[in-house]
């Protein structure tokens, strides 16, 4: 053993420091069945799990295994603890020589793991991020557009078409073109019930002469016009059970998080007939300006946009709306990255929406009276997704006002219509049944705003007298407009299903 000297240390007046009398010798710990090798390659694994979980979810790569020899983590975990701890831990003097360097695991030559292989699997994991990233980026500057081509012919496949009395260019589409009328002349004096009524029952439609629109939830049926053009789509719903659990867990959670609350006046609506909280971009006509709505209830409407689940619905209803109509979808997409873009953030309802609003319909039992959407943009389309648990035969319903149609809702299933224009309502579900809805819409104020650059007429006006004409002029066949981004069933190749 090697002695161990010590020379003691005095102060400035001459006096000792106290006497330290260190061990005779240091032992060595010693801790056997330490493989640092495979330690190292599980925490590259646990880093790269890491890095999944802060990505964007549409951003998804397969997992790769990272080689650990013959023993995975936990088996090296179970011998680790196969004896006490005390057993495993020696304690031995150190040797009168000079230790040698030990070998690195990194220096071994194994062909499991090397120095070069951790630095390649360690840059890989830098460019697996970077490439989620900008997928992520180009999904959102792309949207679904560049995949219709992909899906359409199969979609049109399964889809049927049914032609109704209805013509668009009869609808009430307002002076600006831009919003609907909320009372159409005449419209009571046929026998619509005031918004101010009760929901009503299935029965009581039944006895006003509508007629019940069969429908499985899943299958797809497009709604065209007299003169052709396909004005709504009962789309469906994704046909992998995951999806099917998705829109149960979250209805589940919008039940939940809404038990208890205490609505305020703003928050029921009495225009529709229930209780509700809206987020997303909004047109100012008092402050003239952009703003963000922000719901109440201490961020119930932010915790619901962010939910995995949320986001899996936001996402079907947003390559649906590309697929099937592609034009307002474009015209859409467009807008919302221009409107981004004028007021410097990237906040949006869900990552790929084309819709810049977000209404959360709370029930437990959500059903509407007649009304419009009037305030939407008119021509475009409003995106419902009915959730709970309820027996769609006999309630919960869609009831499509001017086509005198009940159409069948399943929960978990989506409907594309235009809710400016068309009258709408839903029928009561049963009791003890739950039904929820999510709906994505964007304010014909706030698209008026953003075509006209960002300015208001009364802003046109005082700079340039010409373009504010032109702007009036434009008023008279925006409607047509609108109408004209609709597809036809002879655009689609489709016939109407006899």
């Amino acid at each position: 053993m090697m002695p161990w000297t010590f020379q003691r240390s005095t102060t400035r007046g001459g006096r000792e420091y106290s006497a330290y009398a260190p061990p005779s010798v240091f032992g060595t710990i010693q801790i056997p069945n330490i493989d640092i090798r495979s330690l190292i390659a599980q925490g590259l694994i646990e880093e790269k799990e890491a890095v999944y979980d802060i990505r964007a979810p549409e951003a998804s790569d397969s997992h790769e295994s990272i080689p650990v020899g013959n023993s995975p983590p936990a088996e090296l975990h179970n011998r680790a603890l196969e004896t006490p701890l005390s057993a495993q831990i020696t304690v031995s003097p150190p040797p009168s020589i000079e230790h040698p360097t030990a070998p690195s695991p990194l220096h071994d030559g194994s062909p499991a793991l090397n120095r070069k292989s951790l630095s390649e699997k360690a840059a890989n994991l830098g460019a697996r991020r970077r490439r989620a990233a900008k997928r992520h980026e180009n999904k959102q500057e792309a949207g679904y557009s560049s995949r219709r081509n992909q899906f359409i012919s199969k979609l049109l496949a399964q889809a049927k078409v049914c032609e109704t009395p209805l013509n668009m260019a009869n609808l009430g589409f307002d002076s600006s073109g831009y919003t609907a009328v909320n009372e159409p002349a005449g419209m009571r004096q046929t026998g619509r019930p005031s918004a101010a009524d009760a929901p009503l029952t299935l029965a009581e439609y039944l006895d006003a002469g509508f007629n019940i629109f069969r429908w499985n939830g899943r299958d797809p049926h497009l709604l065209a016009d007299v003169n052709g053009h396909v004005f709504a789509d009962l789309v469906g719903r994704p046909s992998d059970a995951g999806y099917d659990k998705a829109v149960e867990r979250f209805h589940a959670r919008m039940v939940k998080e809404s038990a208890g609350v205490v609505w305020t006046p703003k928050e029921t609506d009495t225009h529709r007939g229930v209780s509700s909280i809206n987020e997303g971009w909004f047109f100012s006509k008092e402050q003239r300006k952009l703003f963000w709505l922000c719901g109440g209830q201490n961020g119930l409407a932010a915790r619901l946009r962010h939910d995995d689940d949320m986001k899996r619905i936001a996402s079907f209803v947003s390559s649906a709306y590309a697929y099937w109509f592609p034009k307002l979808y474009e015209n859409a997409h467009e807008r919302i990255h221009c409107l981004l873009e004028h007021v410097k953030s990237d906040l949006r309802t869900f990552p790929t929406s084309a819709f810049t609003c977000v209404a959360f319909n709370f029930g437990p039992q959500v059903s509407t009276t007649l009304h419009r959407d009037w305030t939407d943009m008119a021509g475009d389309m409003c995106a419902v997704v009915a959730l709970g648990n309820f027996d769609p035969t006999k309630g919960g319903h869609l009831v499509l006002w001017e086509l005198k149609l009940l159409v069948e809702f399943p929960p978990g299933s989506l409907i594309l219509f235009p809710s400016a224009l068309i009258s709408h309502a839903n029928i009561p579900v049963g009791p003890g049944e739950t039904r929820t809805s999510v709906v994505q819409y964007t304010p014909g104020m706030l698209c008026r705003f953003v075509e006209n650059n960002f300015r208001t007429e009364k802003q046109i006006k005082k700079r340039s007298k010409a373009e504010y004409r032109q702007v009036l002029a434009a008023k008279a066949n925006r409607y047509v407009k609108a109408i004209r981004r609709l597809l036809t069933l002879q655009e689609l190749g489709v016939q109407p299903t006899p």
